[in-house]
């Protein structure tokens, strides 16, 4: 008896709060090395270290365990809906529109504009252009 896709997420995404939880809540947010389409091949290692912690402190611990619970919510998405991860992040404007669009009258505004904002914060973290627009923004 095989398990389904959707348990087997929501299972996964328990273990990864259990391990925020014993770790830290922002764990997908890590910075690893800097990202950036501009980067000076010349630059030094200690501006990029120090462009790297600028980015992992730009957010309060409790603004990152709200934003792990956001992009929580986007990859359940995605993953109910049949989407890849390689497919689902980075992400374009119709997947950001379909996914602030999936829970209208169930959630408030404002938790669907953290949702979203949570999945800003990944691109900024892992320099991916963010896709979201005029349409997203009609659509919260």
């Amino acid at each position: 008896m095989s398990v389904h896709p959707a348990r087997l997420y929501v299972d996964n995404a328990l273990k990864r709060r259990q391990m925020r939880a014993a770790n830290k809540p922002y764990s997908m947010f890590t910075v690893g090395p800097t990202h950036c389409a501009q980067k000076p091949s010349n630059i030094s290692r200690e501006a990029e270290a120090k462009i790297q912690h600028a980015i992992q402190h730009a957010w309060t611990e409790s603004t990152l365990w709200k934003y792990g619970n956001g992009l929580d919510a986007f990859l359940h998405f995605c993953c109910r809906e049949g989407i890849t991860r390689d497919q689902c992040l980075p992400a374009n404007e119709f997947l950001l529109c379909a996914f602030a669009a999936s829970r209208v009258r169930e959630i408030a505004g404002g938790t669907a504009r953290g949702a979203i904002a949570a999945v800003k914060a990944w691109h900024v973290v892992h320099g991916e252009q963010w896709q979201g627009g005029l349409q997203l923004r009609y659509t919260l």
